[in-house]
């Protein structure tokens, strides 16, 4: 912590964390990186929908009104069924277990480029509208995808890791199956 001796302006927000700059006492910077979880099934723009903590190890999650998007997002985890009701582009996301992403008709959802598994699917994924993979993204799917909708791949991989899955029909730049002692059924048409 600052000594307050030593004339430093010590500024504290919601979360209890001391800051050198703004936001002040009951603010959260939105151009700040944060970890997001759902709190509640809703759309992904709901004020009640979202849970933030900083990037601090015993940083403490509080519900917040911010939404993620990739400037305000280190992390995003669905522990919830949420629905994608506005264009999106965020990076490190993971569907939990029991979780459901719906990407709604007419709405694009894009997952950046970062150095680890872009997108986690070890729940359930539908896209009803856009999926775009960024860059050089990789999504990894354990889990369940109902509909990729319109996929745009670009240099991304997909990774099919998961027991029997069904293989979506679509346009792929690389994509991996595995999973020892499981059925991969392919649809018609993949390339």
């Amino acid at each position: 912590h600052p000594d307050i001796s030593s004339g430093e302006k010590i500024i504290v927000d919601q979360r209890g964390g001391i800051r050198g700059a703004s936001p002040s006492i009951g603010a959260y910077d939105p151009n700040t990186s944060y970890h997001f979880r759902t709190r509640a099934d809703g759309n992904w723009t709901a004020n009640n929908v979202w849970q933030i903590k900083g990037l601090g190890l015993d940083d403490p999650w509080n519900n917040t009104a911010l939404s993620p998007t990739s400037i305000n997002a280190a992390s995003v985890t669905i522990l919830n069924s949420v629905a994608v009701n506005t264009n999106i582009a965020v990076a490190k996301t993971t569907i939990e277990d029991n979780a459901l992403l719906t990407v709604n008709i007419g709405r694009t959802f894009t997952i950046n480029n970062t150095p680890r598994t872009d997108l986690d699917v070890q729940g359930t994924l539908n896209v009803l509208g856009s999926f775009t993979a960024g860059g050089y993204s990789l999504v990894d799917i354990s889990g369940t995808v109902q509909n990729f909708g319109t996929f745009t791949a670009n240099n991304s991989t997909v990774a099919y890791s998961g027991g029997n899955q069904t293989i979506d029909n679509q346009t792929y730049n690389i994509l991996q199956l595995s999973g020892d002692g499981t059925t991969k059924t392919f649809a018609d048409g993949i390339t």
